[in-house]
């Protein structure tokens, strides 16, 4: 069952919560391969601090992108940063000059192949070669919701890089997937396509995401909202504003 969490005021007590549910995540992984998979964005205050703190604790724990693109995509696209970029300044960068994670940890895509799909097939083999499976034991995502660009088509509430319309995403033999034609520049994507997730935080924040909360609260599936891929793990929290 999904718990929604509602910001109130600065937001600290939420901060509380989060960072108690991910620190037994890690206490229940300690010893253990696990992955963390990790977003950008306006999320990032209020999980940064405690995913650190449990990676920092788990030499065995890799660190994954929900999903990436090529950097010529982007820049052409109008996106001014990577998702990697914005991952490792929400504090990974600090983290490993301090020696808290070791580079070791981060399971990033190789962009010395500049084919999508053959970025995508050595994520996979990584992910096998370190977990055995395809299992992701803590997710943080940001549903989108609006519109996907000014006045674009409505966002019904995508999460990583899958939007909605594509049900054949969910089935396709992953778990990164090449998404062709992403509404939201860029429009090429190598994205997780929701197997094996144990822990869900997705995070709805400000108010052109509206529309992705109450698809969430009305539990629509994924087919027609991606973020319902939260109604479909073993623990899932939704955070919103």
């Amino acid at each position: 069952m999904t718990e929604f969490l509602k910001i109130e005021e600065d937001g600290v007590k939420v901060k509380e919560i989060l960072s108690a549910k991910l620190l037994s995540a890690a206490q229940e992984l300690t010893g253990k391969h696990s992955i963390w998979v990790l977003t950008g964005g306006s999320s990032v205050p209020f999980w940064a601090e405690p995913v650190i703190r449990a990676v920092s604790s788990l030499p065995l724990a890799k660190i994954c992108l929900t999903d990436t693109f090529l950097e010529q995509d982007a820049l052409a696209q109008g996106r001014e940063d990577t998702n990697e970029e914005a991952v490792l300044s929400a504090g990974l960068f600090e983290a490993l000059a301090r020696q808290k994670i070791s580079a070791g940890q981060l399971l990033f895509p190789n962009f010395s192949l500049t084919e999508p799909q053959a970025i995508a097939d050595d994520l996979n083999r990584r992910v096998l070669e370190h977990r055995g499976k395809a299992k992701f034991d803590v997710v943080i995502a940001s549903a989108g919701g609006g519109n996907y660009y000014s006045g674009g088509p409505v966002d019904p509430g995508h999460v990583f890089g899958i939007p909605h319309g594509q049900p054949e995403v969910f089935e396709s033999e992953g778990p990164y997937v090449v998404v062709n034609d992403m509404p939201k520049p860029p429009s090429t994507r190598i994205t997780l396509n929701g197997t094996g997730i144990e822990r869900m935080f997705t995070f709805c924040l400000g108010e052109k995401k509206i529309n992705a909360l109450l698809n969430l609260q009305d539990e629509l599936p994924p087919e027609l909202c991606p973020a319902g891929l939260a109604h479909t793990v073993r623990e899932s929290v939704v955070v919103h504003s």
